[in-house]
């Protein structure tokens, strides 16, 4: 039998949904009930002074739902006067995010506008913190944030929109790309780079020269002393921040002039790391590094690559000749040629072998003849009275000091 639907149940659905017909349409808001839990633990938490647990519960009182919510005008006025108390005490604590977010939350707009652009001055050279204050201040600016926050606004009063921090914002991408490259112009530093290259060259295979390593030992010593920090690294971070200038800023000389620099300044570094500095292995890898920043055509950036693998073959094989054993492994590492590596680093033990075999040698024969001598107890029987006969005659020699001591203070006690 065929289930028959109850034509009474039909008619009252129809009913209500005639009487509610927002109920039957797509809603994106909370309910009643939520905002009014959220409502009651806000007073609770207001009556027991737990002052930011009752202003996050009164920012829930406030949520949209599908109909007139009747919490939301003393839901706003509580949770404005409570942000006046918050806010500043979060600032004060050097919490300059969550005072925003209260101040902003609280209806303060303005007080919040002057806690963003404390974040962004504290933050000039970021431009993702660039980006937060274009897009809060262009928010401003529509007419969507004046109807979402109106119940806000008629509570803490108008609000107008500071010319001089929108200005400022604005400024900052010209600003920003001026000081990276004045910065990143600092960091490819060629005496860093010459001395860079010193230090490495200046570097000893000898594990019995003592002097020449103590020497390296110095000279890395007084290099890091001088420059303790990887330059390129930090320049290549700088080249990342300029091209991000380039990507968020809105004026097109602007970012034509970023892309420019950014790619002359690349081209510069990969051949004066090439041509001026390949005496450090490591200074070709950076040279690699900023090849990859270029972003080229896949087959041309492993061309490029493949380049600086050469280079560092070539002089690895020209260390090797030399017997530079451990500049030569440095060389191959880069070139990534692991066989020549290996091979390198295996001439380099065989050296050092052969280099303390002497000496090794010569301390095998002493130990062979300690012990030779220690096997003949005639020997060690002579050993053992001549040891017997030094402590005697020590002994001797203390007691003639003592009775001498003994006897100069004789005398001199009695005048003499």
């Amino acid at each position: 039998m065929k289930n028959i639907a109850n034509p009474f149940l039909i008619v009252a659905a129809l009913l209500a949904a005639l009487m509610h017909p927002s109920a039957q349409a797509d809603c994106a808001g909370g309910s009643l009930i939520d905002v009014k839990k959220s409502y009651a633990s806000a007073k609770s938490f207001d009556a027991q002074g737990k002052q930011l647990e009752a202003f996050n519960a009164y920012l829930g009182a406030q949520e949209y739902i599908c109909e007139t919510n009747p919490y939301e005008v003393e839901a706003a006025t509580r949770a404005a006067a409570l942000a006046l108390k918050l806010a500043p005490a979060e600032a004060q604590r050097g919490n300059l995010d969550d005072a925003f977010r209260i101040y902003e939350h609280g209806g303060h707009y303005a007080k919040a506008d002057e806690v963003l652009m404390m974040l962004i001055r504290a933050a000039p050279d970021s431009p993702p913190a660039f980006e937060k204050a274009r897009s809060h201040f262009e928010n401003r600016a529509t007419p969507a944030f004046k109807a979402n926050d109106a119940v806000r606004l008629k509570i803490t009063g108008a609000y107008q929109v500071n010319v001089k921090h929108v200005a400022d914002v604005q400024a900052m991408p010209a600003a920003g790309v001026a000081r990276a490259l004045k910065r990143e112009a600092v960091e490819f530093n060629d005496a860093y780079l010459r001395e860079t290259v010193q230090v490495i060259q200046n570097r000893t295979d000898s594990v019995t020269d003592m002097a020449a390593t103590q020497r390296s030992m110095s000279t890395f010593a007084a290099y890091k002393q001088k420059w303790p920090d990887d330059l390129l690294k930090q320049s290549r971070a700088t080249l990342g921040t300029l091209r991000q200038w380039g990507s968020v800023t809105q004026e097109a000389a602007l970012r034509n002039t970023v892309e420019q620099e950014y790619a002359r300044r690349l081209e510069h570094h990969i051949d004066a790391l090439m041509k001026l500095y390949g005496g450090a292995p490591d200074l070709l890898e950076n040279a690699i590094d900023y090849v990859h920043m270029l972003q080229l055509d896949a087959g041309v950036s492993k061309a490029r690559v493949l380049k600086i693998r050469a280079l560092a073959l070539k002089l690895g094989d020209e260390a090797q000749a030399k017997r530079r054993f451990i500049l030569a492994a440095d060389y191959f590492d880069v070139a990534g040629d692991d066989a020549k590596r290996q091979a390198a680093r295996d001439q380099l033990n065989k050296s050092a072998m052969a280099q303390v075999q002497p000496a090794l040698d010569a301390m095998q024969k002493q130990a062979a003849q300690i012990q030779a001598q220690y096997s003949d107890p005639a020997k060690v029987q002579a050993l053992r009275e001549q040891a017997e006969a030094m402590h005697k005659s020590f002994e001797q020699t203390r007691a003639q000091q003592k009775d001498s001591r003994s006897a100069a203070a004789l005398e001199a006690e009695l005048g003499l």
